[in-house]
C-alpha cells in the first residue's frame, strides 16, 4: 500500500485542463477511481482507468498524466513513464516540486535528473503570454478584496460587492486563471461572495466550467458548502468546514452529491486530505 508515505506529500491538483462541450464529470468520477486505486497500492487497476480515459477523451489531465508516469516508474518502465511526465509537463501543470518530494519519499522511483531538467524546460515553455499579462489584473483584486481585511470581522460590503462583480466579469471575458502560475488567492476572494444574485452567478459560471473540465470541483462545491454553512442551512458536499458541519443527510447522500458534481467520494479534497467522515 502507497497510502501511508503518499499521505505525506503535499500534492493538490487543481486544474489546467481544457474546455470541451463535453461533459468531464464523468471522467472525473473515473479519475477518482483511478486515483484511490493508486493510493491503495493497485497500481495495474488504476493504470486500466486511466488508459480507458485517455482512449475515450485522446487526452487526460495533467494530474492523471502525472499519476500514469508515477506508475511505470513503479513497475521499472522508466521509458513510459518519463514520456507521461512529459505530457503531464504538457498540460501546464508545474510538477517539479511534487516530482522532488516524491523522489524523496519513494527512492526506488528512478527518476533521472535529466528527466527533471527536461520537464522543467517544458514547464518554462509552455507557461502562456496570457498568463504573464493578466497577472498584474490578478493581484489588484486580491489587493482590493484584502486591504479591508486587516482586522478580522472588518469589511466593507458594499466594497466586496463591486470587487467580486468585477472579478467574475474578469473571469467570463478571459477565463479562470491558471491556478499552477497565479497562485490560488483568487478564490479567497470568490468564497466570500455573499450577495444573493452573485452567488448564482458565481455557482453557475463555475458550474459550467467544472463541466468543460477548467475548474476543480472542489472550488464550487466549496462556495456552495461555506455559503449553506454560513447561512445556517443543509450543506451538500461536507467539503469546507467538515469537522464543523453538521448535515443531516447520510453518507450515502452526501458522497451521492460529490459524485454529481465529479468530486472525490474517497478524500475531502484530493488524497492528501483525510478521508470522508460523515455520521
Amino acid at each position: 500500500m502507497l497510502l501511508n508515505r503518499f499521505l505525506i506529500i503535499f500534492f493538490i491538483f487543481g486544474t489546467g485542463f481544457y474546455s470541451s462541450a463535453q461533459n468531464y464529470i464523468d471522467y472525473l468520477n473515473a479519475a477518482n477511481e483511478a486515483e484511490h486505486e493508486f493510493v491503495e497500492g493497485n497500481l495495474d487497476s488504476a493504470k486500466k482507468i486511466f488508459a480507458a480515459l485517455e482512449k475515450k477523451y485522446n487526452k487526460l489531465k495533467g494530474k492523471d498524466y502525472f499519476y500514469t508516469g508515477l506508475i511505470y516508474y513503479f513497475q521499472l518502465d522508466t521509458v513510459s513513464g518519463k514520456e507521461y511526465l512529459i505530457k503531464s509537463a504538457e498540460t501546464r501543470l508545474l510538477l517539479t516540486n511534487d516530482l522532488s518530494k516524491f523522489r524523496s519519499k519513494f527512492p526506488e522511483l528512478n527518476i533521472s535528473e535529466s528527466t527533471i531538467q527536461h520537464i522543467k524546460l517544458i514547464e518554462k515553455r509552455k507557461i502562456p503570454a496570457k498568463e504573464y499579462e493578466i497577472s498584474d489584473s490578478i493581484k489588484a483584486f486580491i489587493r482590493l478584496d484584502q486591504e479591508d481585511r486587516t482586522v478580522p470581522g472588518n469589511f466593507d460590503e458594499k466594497k466586496d460587492f463591486l470587487v467580486q462583480k468585477r472579478l467574475l466579469n474578469f473571469l467570463q471575458r478571459y477565463g479562470m486563471p491558471d491556478p499552477y502560475i497565479q497562485g490560488e488567492e483568487i478564490y479567497t476572494i470568490i468564497l466570500h461572495v455573499s450577495d444573493t444574485m452573485l452567488y448564482r452567478l458565481y455557482t453557475s459560471y463555475l458550474y459550467k466550467e467544472l463541466v468543460n473540465g477548467n475548474v476543480s470541483p472542489m472550488y464550487y462545491c466549496a462556495l456552495v458548502d461555506r455559503t449553506m454553512y454560513r447561512n445556517n442551512k443543509q450543506t451538500k458536499y461536507l467539503s469546507y468546514y467538515p469537522s464543523k458541519e453538521i448535515p443531516n443527510l447520510s453518507k450515502d447522500e452526501i458522497l451521492e452529491n460529490r459524485k454529481k458534481i465529479g468530486l472525490s467520494p474517497y478524500y475531502q479534497g484530493t488524497c492528501v486530505f483525510p478521508r470522508i467522515r460523515t455520521k
